[in-house]
């Protein structure tokens, strides 16, 4: 969220702020909440993703991460040399 604090992505609702990642400028930003986009599959697989700070991020397979060499990749296609960027 905006203010550093978590919350899942379910949660989320339109008009609530939080950080993004501009990828023209290179750096983090806040925006405002205009679309929640709802999963329509309850019946995907869920993929856990653990970052170098011990976080672990869970999402399905067809989400597209942001990697360090700035290009989207599948969930569902990562390996463990793809290194994921984080804000």
């Amino acid at each position: 969220m905006s203010d550093n604090t978590k919350k899942k992505i379910s949660l989320i609702k339109t008009g609530e702020m939080v950080q993004i990642w501009n990828e023209s400028l290179n750096k983090k930003e806040i925006k405002e909440v205009d679309f929640v986009y709802k999963n329509i599959s309850k019946k995907q697989q869920m993929f856990e993703l653990e970052l170098v700070n011990g976080e672990i991020i869970k999402v399905t397979g067809n989400h597209k991460v942001l990697l360090t060499n700035n290009k989207y990749k599948r969930v569902d296609t990562l390996t463990t040399s793809d290194d994921i960027l984080t804000i």
